[in-house]
């Protein structure tokens, strides 16, 4: 059943009755999580979280993964592609693999297995409804209607707070309100450091390029190739660190062409679609920093708190910016129509679809400008 929800999301993305399903199902949902079984003064053995969508997507709920780990009991299924990324949370979460096309049956097989836990959940979004069906309705805490306002289902309490546009700001009021309205048995008293067996090394004389955008979003995302280019000849020239590109194996024909009209000069080393997770932490960990456009490797520079400037053009800064004091950005709105993506609460934000003006925000950010930032910011 997964796979046909999949086709037919991809068949009708975009268009009037994409829109028109997803505020369908919005409604639908107010109505479907009010009658969850209600459940009177019970305490919790645990939280359960899916993590579904993008590695970007899972790296923003890290921070509250971390902060939940060490008061109590969490529950986290990602997608098998992602796993390896799991190694960066805290020891005592426990990560649960899932493939896409077998969630249901993971679902249902942890609901056999689990009783006393609450769903958290971070997105208004059709799967999750059906997920909570599969789960047998347990209650559930989140955004359950829309991306800006935190409420419970499935408990004798009703409470609306609205929260920031900002996902890191929004997952912080999410903790918090967690630990207002949520009781858990058995409290963890000790606190647990996160996995500490990813080496550094003291030399650091390169620096990470992610030049890319999961090619689903045709295009968008990306600015022209000789921004790249001249970026990091400008950088390899002032301070002879070494670039090294980085992406998957999706991103091997754009990088092809980025690459073909290098400075003879330029010497980088290309590890597209060469490295795993495991690697690509290991890669981000220990370089000087991080340059990338607002993608996943972005969010999980950031989490590891490495020196990282974003570049932004679609989507909103204001929404998926981090707000570590290493954390620096570039965003330009130099058309009406930026940002196109995370400025609404809607049901229909931040999926690919088709731009009418020819990705045009693809100029907005041109090589002085990068060249000015990484003045201010002492970047090199």
């Amino acid at each position: 059943m997964i796979v046909i929800l999949k086709k037919l999301k991809t068949l009708i993305q975009g268009k009037i009755i994409d829109k028109n399903l997803r505020l369908f199902f919005c409604y639908l949902s107010k109505f479907y999580f009010r009658k969850v079984n209600p459940k009177k003064n019970l305490q919790f053995e645990k939280s359960l979280i899916i993590l579904y969508g993008g590695l970007g997507d899972c790296i923003l709920l890290f921070p509250m993964i971390e902060k939940l780990s060490l008061k109590h009991d969490v529950d986290v299924l990602i997608e098998d592609k992602f796993f390896e990324i799991t190694e960066i949370l805290p020891k005592n979460v426990n990560c649960i693999k899932y493939k896409k096309k077998e969630i249901f049956n993971e679902l249902s097989n942890y609901r056999l297995k689990n009783k006393k836990f609450i769903l958290l959940q971070q997105s208004p979004i059709f799967e999750f409804l059906i997920f909570n069906f599969i789960l047998g309705r347990p209650p559930v805490v989140g955004f359950i209607y829309n991306q800006r306002v935190l409420e419970i289902e499935g408990l004798n309490q009703k409470v609306l707070i609205k929260t920031s546009l900002n996902k890191i700001k929004k997952y912080e009021s999410f903790y918090n309100f967690i630990f207002k309205k949520i009781k858990f048995l058995n409290p963890k008293l000790k606190l647990q450091n996160s996995n500490n067996n990813i080496s550094t090394k003291k030399n650091k004389n390169y620096f990470v390029l992610a030049p890319s955008k999961t090619p689903t979003w045709r295009g968008v995302g990306l600015l022209e190739h000789r921004v790249y280019l001249d970026t990091m000849h400008y950088i390899f020239k002032k301070t002879k660190l070494i670039p090294v590109l980085v992406g998957s194996k999706e991103d091997l024909p754009m990088i092809t062409n980025l690459i073909i009209d290098k400075p003879k000069e330029l010497y980088f080393k290309n590890l597209v679609g060469k490295t795993n997770l495991k690697d690509l932490i290991q890669i981000i960990k220990n370089a000087k920093f991080v340059i990338s456009n607002d993608n996943g490797i972005h969010h999980l520079s950031n989490y590891l708190n490495i020196k990282t400037l974003t570049f932004f053009t679609f989507s909103s800064n204001k929404t998926f910016k981090w707000n570590n004091k290493n954390s620096f950005f570039i965003f330009n709105k130099r058309y009406e129509c930026m940002p196109c993506i995370g400025n609404k609460t809607g049901p229909f934000d931040n999926y690919p679809f088709f731009c009418p003006w020819k990705i045009r925000c693809k100029n907005s950010i041109r090589i002085d400008d990068i060249i000015k930032k990484i003045e201010k910011i002492k970047l090199i």
